[in-house]
């Protein structure tokens, strides 16, 4: 790949992961609940507006966006396998643990919104 586009392409969806980051985080923000994942049974609110209309995790979905955009600056296809191995084990260690605290918080209310909008994109 020619070094400008890698810069170009890289450099867009850095920024596209970022605010995609900046999105989520202040949509939770805005409602006054908790932005850590280590903690989701902290979460009082079920944020299902502004960003998260589109994605159920705009955080994790920005920075597998960083990471890609990471692996295009460096024009290396084996970098795609970090990618992978992201959405992968957020998928099993860290998004699957918050659907369940968030089904107990919510309820139905929950299960509605999973049946609305996709996990990733």
């Amino acid at each position: 790949m020619d070094f400008r586009f890698n810069v170009i392409a890289s450099t867009v969806f850095g920024l596209l992961g970022c605010g995609l980051i900046i999105a989520g985080a202040r949509s939770f923000n805005r409602v006054g609940t908790t932005v850590n994942p280590l903690k989701p049974e902290t979460t009082t609110t079920l944020v299902r507006d502004g960003i998260y209309h589109y994605s159920r995790n705009p955080i994790y979905l920005g920075l597998a966006i960083i990471l890609l955009s990471w692996g295009i600056y460096l024009s290396h296809l084996l970098s795609l396998i970090f990618v992978i191995a992201f959405v992968v084990y957020m998928n099993h260690f860290q998004i699957q643990p918050e659907e369940r605290m968030l089904h107990k918080l919510f309820g139905a209310c929950f299960d509605r919104y999973k049946l609305q909008v996709r996990r990733w994109l």
